[in-house]
């Protein structure tokens, strides 16, 4: 009879056998599930960076084909490119808010601050400046020929005033294509919105997996290791600045 037969019981080591089986398996299948997670974080941060290139396209052809430029010269060093295509972009602020990025990078709405509606701004909204916020995206500014030649060789640097335009024309740039104009940053608050490969402070981001997601000027996106991107050889130079040039 069933009644008289003794019901089994796992002995410690069988129990112990499964537990490691369990965690054998468990450690096989994370990292996969991790890589599947940030495919699908890089994924939404190309539709953001072609969502920003329609802005910088939108802001241009309003504006006789000039560039937004970077960020203002002193008045704070404030950022402009990202909130002068915001306006073009429905004011939608999640657009700049990578998955993959820490969440005191996200750009929200904030008007506990001073100032005038300017620069895409609005009327007391905080700045996004050199210093205070960090910001989960970046402009190419100078390309790779730096503040002491002052040559605008990404999607131009910084501005005046709010009726100044960026320095550079849409026609400026050789070739869209293989032109860099946008990507993830390196979140640290110095000089978080804009890209610099000579620079460690404005390196583009190694946040998916190692690299970055990279707007182009003609609004396509690819991926690239950061240490790709600032190899600085004469291909990669090529691709930071606007003439299409290495030599600088």
């Amino acid at each position: 009879m069933l009644s008289h037969l003794k019901l089994r019981k796992f002995t410690l080591i069988e129990l112990l056998i499964v537990i490691a089986i369990i965690a054998i398996l468990l450690s096989l299948l994370l990292p996969s599930l991790g890589k599947a997670r940030e495919r699908a974080y890089m994924a939404v941060c190309a539709s953001n960076e072609r969502q920003h290139m329609t802005g910088v396209q939108l802001y241009a052809k309003s504006n006789e084909n000039f560039y937004p430029g970077v960020h203002t010269v002193n008045l704070g060093w404030t950022m402009v490119w990202a909130s002068r295509i915001k306006v073009y972009m429905g004011d939608n602020y999640e657009i700049f808010n990578c998955p993959s990025q820490d969440k005191d990078a996200y750009w929200k709405e904030d008007l506990t601050g001073s100032g005038a509606e300017e620069f895409g701004y609005k009327q007391n909204e905080v700045r996004i400046q050199r210093y205070n916020s960090k910001f989960g995206y970046g402009m190419n500014d100078w390309g790779t020929d730096g503040v002491p030649m002052g040559r605008q060789l990404g999607l131009g640097n910084y501005i005046q005033s709010d009726s100044h335009k960026g320095a550079l024309q849409i026609m400026n740039v050789e070739k869209p294509s293989e032109h860099i104009a946008i990507a993830d940053s390196t979140p640290n608050n110095s000089w978080d919105f804009v890209l610099d490969p000579t620079n460690s402070n404005e390196y583009p981001g190694n946040v998916h997996l190692y690299g970055a997601m990279v707007a182009f000027t003609d609004g396509h996106v690819e991926y690239y290791k950061q240490s790709t991107l600032i190899s600085l050889t004469d291909d990669m130079k090529r691709m930071w600045n606007s003439d299409n040039v290495a030599n600088h």
